[in-house]
């Protein structure tokens, strides 16, 4: 979760947190033929729903080299984790202002890229 829980924090800061990730979107591709996305356009999911198996296929693998070419676990779990932060509705927008101001195309390995370099700066 977001927000650091644990038995000394109080009934109202857990009620906000769990609050926080229930609201929590991730975009999901629709079709990925243009000629059918009509049909399954992208649509969105709870956060906390996503698994593995909600991970689209073509991504699952770039994001698991992503993690281990920075020497992060890159189990199943820890790549439905980087995809919900990724893909999170609210950082899309700010990943996708990024890529876009760097004069990129908006695609999903800038997007990891940029999502990893800012990750690497917090630190």
């Amino acid at each position: 979760m977001e927000g650091q829980i644990n038995k000394n924090t109080p009934p109202e800061d857990i009620r906000k947190v769990i609050a926080t990730e229930i609201q929590q979107q991730v975009m999901v591709p629709g079709g990925a033929n243009p000629l059918t996305r009509f049909l399954w356009p992208d649509s969105t999911m709870p956060a906390y729903q996503v698994t593995y198996t909600s991970v689209p296929a073509g991504l699952r693998e770039p994001i698991r080299q992503a993690l281990q070419g920075k020497g992060l676990m890159s189990d199943d779990a820890a790549v439905a984790n980087i995809y919900r932060e990724v893909f999170n509705t609210n950082n899309l927008a700010i990943i996708d202002a990024a890529i876009k101001k760097a004069g990129l195309p908006v695609t999903d390995a800038n997007r990891l890229r940029v999502y990893f370099l800012e990750r690497e700066k917090k630190k």
